[in-house]
Order: C-alpha cells, then structure tokens, then sequence
C-alpha cells in the first residue's frame, strides 16, 4: 500500500470519500447504514477524477475500501451491483 492517505467525507447520509494516491485524487460514493455495517461503498459510482477521469478497478474500490474501514475503525459493505457484495471490517 502506498504511503498514509487522508480520507475525506462529504455529504450528511450519503456523499463521496475523497482521497489522494499519489498523483491521482480519487472518489468512493457511499451511503450510511444503520445496524454492525456502519456504511456501503457503491463500487459502480468509484472513480478516479485526476489525472483522467475513469472508473475505479474493483480491487481499487477494495483497498480503498478497507484503508478507510481501518482509519474509521468500522465495518463497510462494498456493493458490487450485479456482481454481488462483501463486507470490509477494521481490523
């Protein structure tokens, strides 16, 4: 994993997660959740917006996924549409 990064969240009950990658600013589109899952990713909306705009890779959306979880200190469904879901936890 590459050095720290710094999640930002924006939106009251759903919005985007911002955060830097190196050269590269991303976005992941969540949802609060009520009950042991606090929130959901939706792994369709994830994208990169610099240097090109283009939709995060699913196993982006996953590691992402878990460095906020592990930052935040709790669980988040990523929702793969079609594809199904899983659950990232903190630890």
């Amino acid at each position: 994993m590459c050095a720290e990064r710094v999640y930002r969240i924006d939106g009251g009950r759903g919005g985007w997660i911002s955060f830097e990658d190196g050269d590269r600013e991303g976005f992941l589109s969540w949802e609060m959740l009520l009950g042991e899952i606090a929130m959901v990713i939706y792994a369709q909306q994830c994208r990169w917006v610099t240097p090109v705009e283009q939709p995060m890779s699913p196993g982006e959306v996953r590691l992402h996924a878990a460095a906020f979880a592990k930052e935040r200190g709790f669980a988040i469904e990523i929702d793969f549409g079609d594809a199904g879901s899983e659950v990232v936890r903190s630890a």
